[in-house]
């Protein structure tokens, strides 16, 4: 596939990251776009990238001493100073970080995810000195807002491009959303896998095929924890069919950021959804289909992606209102809505998704007739011609804020 236009897309977090003073700890898995981030937005004077063999490169392309940097530090005064990969110099140079008084501004990166949480913890040397700044996906709504096309299109394309890796394969006057997913999918198909072994530390990695069978699971649409541990039982990853044997591994995938947990309403249990959409569909694809390890066809996939993307669109819609109302989201099952919203646990809003051309309103009025709530929300591609005295009817473009 030739590459016709790599796609800029203008990030809210490149704002905050420009009025964010002081020393700033910047941390996030491998290709979510930090050192692009960093290097567009933080108004640097110094740049440092650490190599793996902990040589030391300025922004000239210059190698210099360990202790050539901690000199340069002492002096930051009313500087911005950037250290790419600073953990790649070891328990010294954190240390020296712990003692040295903090003047400038100095931004220390590392995408070294489960080195970053330790070192955000608290028997941490830097820890209280540096503040944090946390790079993960993309905000749907800036996606939203640097494609073009028609409504349906520029959605289902922005819930795939929330990961950065996927705009490389984005070209200018495509206009088929599953047409852009599936080349996104055939062309990342071996680079996803290895994200996931990387995020681990060297103890947890012989870990790895337990957290990706957990991936897959979700990804295949087993939500709760008492699927999933069904699912790693009957793979022998785990010693007995067991949901508790399983929340280890949940809880750590939470704090890194991999999956998120929905509480169900009114019940005492939680959904989990894997954050990243186009990690959630590379999984349910290579459950079925074993993409990571042989070659498969467009034709093969496009139909799995037809269909599923309805569900991956309903969850980015629910997190991307609850966070327009303020409220929190939570799953609602057994009848026919996608989610309730509520504050100070009290239902302020519900909300159906209908992911396709057509709607009967008068349908959609009578499913959610019989929640007593302030707000009952209808989502669509698009609005036009739309109207209800009950609902209150929002499509793509209520994304971006109403």
């Amino acid at each position: 596939m030739t590459i016709i236009l790599i796609m800029i897309i203008e990030r809210k977090q490149c704002r905050e990251l420009k009025s964010t003073g002081g020393w700033i700890f910047i941390y996030g898995r491998r290709k979510t776009g930090k050192t692009f981030l960093v290097r567009e937005c933080s108004g640097f004077d110094d740049y440092y990238f650490v190599t793996r063999d902990r040589t030391i490169i300025d922004n000239e392309g210059n190698a210099i001493s360990g202790e050539t940097l901690q000199s340069l530090l002492r002096r930051v005064s009313d500087r911005t100073v950037v250290i790419d990969e600073f953990q790649r110099l070891g328990q010294t140079f954190l240390d020296f970080l712990h003692y040295l008084p903090q003047s400038g501004r100095v931004l220390i990166l590392s995408s070294t995810l489960w080195l970053s949480k330790r070192l955000l913890s608290s028997r941490s040397p830097i820890l209280g000195k540096f503040k944090e700044f946390n790079i993960s996906l993309i905000d749907i709504d800036d996606v939203i807002l640097s494609i073009k096309g028609s409504n349906r299109f520029r959605l289902e394309s922005s819930v795939i491009m929330r990961e950065p890796l996927a705009i490389q394969f984005y070209e200018k006057g495509v206009t088929d959303s599953l047409d852009l997913t599936t080349n996104i999918i055939i062309g990342s198909a071996n680079t996803i896998p290895s994200l996931i072994g990387e995020i681990f530390s060297e103890e947890e990695r012989h870990l790895s095929a337990t957290y990706e069978a957990i991936l897959s699971a979700v990804a295949s649409r087993h939500y709760v924890s008492s699927e999933i541990s069904s699912i790693l039982y009957a793979r022998k990853l785990i010693r007995k069919d067991d949901p508790s044997l399983i929340q280890p591994y949940l809880n750590n995938m939470l704090k890194l950021g991999l999956v998120r947990r929905l509480k169900v309403y009114g019940k005492n249990r939680f959904q989990y959804r894997v954050s990243s959409p186009l990690m959630s569909l590379f999984y349910y694809l290579n459950e079925k289909y074993g993409i990571a390890e042989r070659d498969v066809t467009p034709i093969e996939i496009r139909t799995e992606i037809r269909e599923l993307m309805p569900f991956l669109v309903e969850d980015e819609v629910r997190s991307r209102i609850a966070g327009i109302l303020g409220m929190e989201e939570q799953i609602i099952e057994s009848v026919n809505a996608d989610g309730v919203f509520l504050r100070f646990s009290k239902p302020q809003a519900i909300l159906e998704v209908k992911w396709r051309e057509r709607v009967d309103i008068h349908e959609v009025e009578k499913n959610l007739g019989g929640f007593n709530v302030k707000k009952k929300i209808l989502f669509v591609p698009d609005r036009k011609g739309l109207t209800s005295n009950v609902l209150d009817i929002w499509d793509v473009n209520d994304l971006l804020g109403k």
